[in-house]
């Protein structure tokens, strides 16, 4: 599978993190669409890092982030998107600064059930490669219960290869499996999933998609 646009790399248990924090009630969905951001901004420069190594450009790119590019990423103010980080700060999920964005790797207290139902029966430290365009999407995403299905799909669909580090998107999805993980209805799970379909960026299987879906293809 080929994603225009690239990926930006999370473990199981960093998004367990992240999904029991906003469970817990700790942040905010705002918060999640900050981390996101964060997500994106940091795969821009992974990026631009790599066209640089393959082009034999001398000298490295020093990163820069800025609450402006958060704040432009999500549609959020400026003050939204501060006040935001630091939630995500004191829950230890990540560190912001102007040079760099850490994301934090461990499993924090509380998530290790989440993880588990998460990982189905696959390692916690599983890379799951969140494509770009996802990310800018979930960075705008007003809609709590469409992010988390997305959020969600892609942990279950989206794995790479050991070797030669394919992405592939194998299997399916039930709707029910997800509005376990999430605490949603299947209405709303359906409804998430339809609206990924309307662009393109699903494909039902048949006549029994109304259960299941296939794991997503990239645009």
């Amino acid at each position: 599978m080929c994603i225009l646009g690239g990926y930006k790399i999370q473990t199981v248990t960093q998004i367990a993190n992240l999904l029991h924090a906003y469970d817990a009630g700790a942040i905010s969905v705002r918060a999640l669409r900050v981390y996101f951001a964060a997500l994106c901004a940091v795969a821009s420069r992974e990026a631009a890092t790599r066209s640089r190594a393959k082009s034999n450009k001398k000298g490295g790119l020093t990163p820069r982030f800025t609450l402006s590019e958060l704040s432009r990423l999500t549609q959020l103010p400026l003050t939204s998107v501060s006040r935001e980080l630091r939630a995500l700060s004191q829950e230890g999920l990540l560190s912001f600064s102007v040079s760099e964005i850490v994301f934090t790797e461990t499993a924090l207290d509380g998530s290790s059930d989440l993880c588990e139902a998460l990982c189905g029966g696959r390692s916690q430290a599983r890379p799951v490669p969140l494509p770009r365009p996802v990310l800018r999407f979930l960075a705008r995403c007003r809609k709590s219960s469409l992010l988390l299905t997305m959020l969600c799909y892609c942990v279950r669909g989206l794995t790479i290869a050991r070797r030669g580090g394919e992405v592939t998107g194998k299997g399916s999805v039930k709707a029910s499996w997800i509005a376990d993980i999430c605490g949603l209805s299947l209405r709303a799970v359906r409804s998430g999933m339809s609206a990924w379909e309307r662009p393109g960026a699903l494909i039902r299987p048949g006549p029994r998609a109304s259960a299941s879906w296939p794991a997503p293809r990239c645009r």
